[in-house]
């Protein structure tokens, strides 16, 4: 308790200083997200080619292992990928994001709103939306990341309706095929960790993730884990965080009637 109530009294000096302090950084996470079940069906058949078998497995890793930056200042920032050059196979990793990751995630705090950088049919497209308030639990529980002490938070995230309707159509699918390939699991609520340094003042985090008295500094639920893996302040390195000068916005059903309509073709 005592912890609990020192942490809400740091919170409310801090949260005055907000506006005061100019932040620019770049911060590199690890995402790793659990692939066992995944794994577990797509190499169930003890039949399979080695070859094949390997070639998976390192798609896998892949898919499932990734970096990212988030680019920020005390208003905006970008999350995107880091995609690096394989030199073995001579391609980029830009394998389907199994965490539902976009290829970049902007955020605007001035606004309350964000944009993410989404494909249809090898197209960009920039959809804008408004920011949900995340109704987070702090709590008095600390750990060291690095050098920076960090607070736990927890917030219980529903199901989306996007994430509904994605089921929907999945099961549908499945339902009309001969064979059952992946087993189709209906979305639940998720339980959301985050840990966050007040010593870096600014509201921001990871994707859709924001609203902490402090940079966000890990992020996990049941099977994905982001960490932060470096820190870079101030630097004179650039941080852009605006848009690509020709990008289109579009509003989110906008989009959504593209997507139905690019699926009926």
């Amino acid at each position: 308790m005592k912890n609990l109530i020192m942490l809400i009294i740091l919170v409310s000096i801090q949260n005055l200083s907000f506006s005061q302090k100019k932040y620019q950084g770049i911060i590199t996470y690890e995402s790793k997200t659990n692939s066992d079940d995944f794994k577990k069906q797509a190499l169930s058949d003890p039949k399979m080619d080695p070859t094949m078998r390997k070639f998976i497995e390192d798609k896998m890793n892949k898919m499932f292992n990734k970096t990212f930056i988030l680019q920020f200042d005390n208003y905006n920032s970008v999350y995107k990928e880091d995609r690096k050059l394989d030199l073995n196979s001579n391609e980029s990793n830009q394998s389907w994001s199994p965490d539902g990751i976009e290829v970049a995630y902007y955020k605007n705090l001035k606004t309350k709103t964000y944009i993410v950088q989404e494909d249809l049919m090898g197209k960009d497209f920039y959809v804008k939306d408004s920011l949900v308030k995340l109704d987070w639990k702090l709590e008095s529980e600390t750990k060291k990341i690095g050098t920076y002490l960090c607070y736990k938070a927890t917030v219980l995230l529903p199901v989306s309706k996007q994430e509904q309707i994605d089921y929907e159509i999945e099961k549908a699918e499945q339902e009309k095929a001969s064979t059952q390939l992946f087993e189709i699991k209906e979305p639940k609520p998720k339980l959301v960790t985050a840990w966050y340094t007040p010593e870096i003042q600014v509201n921001q985090g990871p994707e859709k993730f924001w609203g902490l008295p402090g940079l966000i500094l890990e992020l996990s639920d049941d099977k994905t884990v982001i960490l932060c893996s470096k820190v870079v302040l101030n630097s004179k390195e650039s941080t852009a965080t605006k848009l690509p000068k020709k990008a289109k916005i579009i509003s989110k059903t906008q989009f959504a009637k593209l997507v139905e309509k690019k699926n009926k073709e």
